[in-house]
């Protein structure tokens, strides 16, 4: 079975590299996306950006906070906030 990756840090991390290793040995393939680091060519980040820095602001909260932060945002895309990608 093949999974793709996007090579986030947690897909490389010490911690789990035994257990993907053992996943492998059972027939797992993974394949990771190349280039490594490409926000360019991945539009997401575009709208990730905007939203962190522009329209709620990099701080801390807690997930539920969060959650309904990003959910209204998202449903403000297009007909109150414009974004291109």
């Amino acid at each position: 079975m093949p999974i793709i990756l996007d090579n986030a840090s947690l897909h490389h991390a010490k911690t789990i590299g035994a257990q993907l290793k053992h996943l492998q040995r059972q027939g797992l393939t993974l394949y990771f996306l190349l280039p490594v680091y490409s926000p360019k060519l991945n539009r997401i980040e575009k709208l990730w950006w905007q939203i962190k820095h522009r329209w709620i602001g990099v701080c801390w909260r807690d997930k539920d906070t969060l959650e309904q932060q990003v959910t209204a945002i998202l449903g403000k895309v297009g007909p109150v906030l414009e974004f291109k990608f």
